[in-house]
């Protein structure tokens, strides 16, 4: 839920980015940050992070909801991705800082861990198995699907803002960040199986999910 602030000859601008994990939220930031924009309620929280239910850059809209007056930003939204390929980003995080290829449970073995421990706390694993649709609410200007690309992302928010910046390349100057490219193991998203009864439960637990993105144009 991080709060950006934008200043541009004067004109300030403050921008709600209701942060779904795993959706490109971190390249985002760091974008935002190298054209001078002012981060709040993100990872500077994370040396409490024990303290927290969950990191502060991933409360779920409800928590926004509490703490923001939302209706007061100039721009305000969230990022959905397809609920299968959010998890095995998710799937890959949990392995990120992994070395022995022996400690990595297989996806299906992964997932029903990760289920039953949502189950007894909805903020398990930093917030990142809650549904998506948990991060997005009335009060939220716009929701954006992932595979549209962050550069479009960061188009459209700059033009609902009413500000323009000139881009140093068209199709590549947001940052990858997070990208398990740099974990330490190499494993590929393509070599990840899951059986049709783990797939049928992603299907149903993330219901309103596939509908939701399914359903942004």
């Amino acid at each position: 839920m991080p709060c950006i602030i934008l200043k541009f000859d004067n004109n300030i601008k403050k921008i709600l980015l209701s942060f779904t994990p795993k959706t490109g939220g971190t390249s985002l930031i760091k974008f935002f940050k190298s054209i001078g924009g002012e981060i709040y309620l993100h990872n500077e929280n994370n040396k409490i992070i024990g303290l927290l239910k969950c990191p502060s850059q991933h409360f779920h809209y409800k928590i926004l909801e509490e703490i923001y007056n939302i209706e007061k930003f100039d721009f305000s939204f969230c990022i959905m991705r397809n609920p299968i390929e959010k998890l095995k980003s998710d799937y890959l995080w949990s392995y990120r800082n992994t070395k022995d290829i022996n400690k990595v449970l297989k996806f299906d073995n992964w997932y029903n861990k990760m289920i039953g421990g949502y189950t007894k706390n909805n903020f398990f694993f930093d917030n990142h198995i809650r549904p998506q649709h948990e991060f997005f609410g009335p009060k939220l200007s716009k929701i954006y699907k992932m595979e549209h690309g962050l550069e479009h992302i960061t188009k459209d928010v700059f033009k609902n803002i009413n500000l323009t910046i000139n881009y140093k390349g068209e199709n590549s100057f947001i940052p990858r960040e997070n990208s398990s490219e740099n974990f330490q193991l190499k494993i590929q998203k393509k070599d990840i199986k899951m059986s049709a009864e783990t797939i049928n439960s992603i299907q149903n637990i993330y219901k309103e999910d596939f509908e939701i993105w399914e359903s942004i144009s």
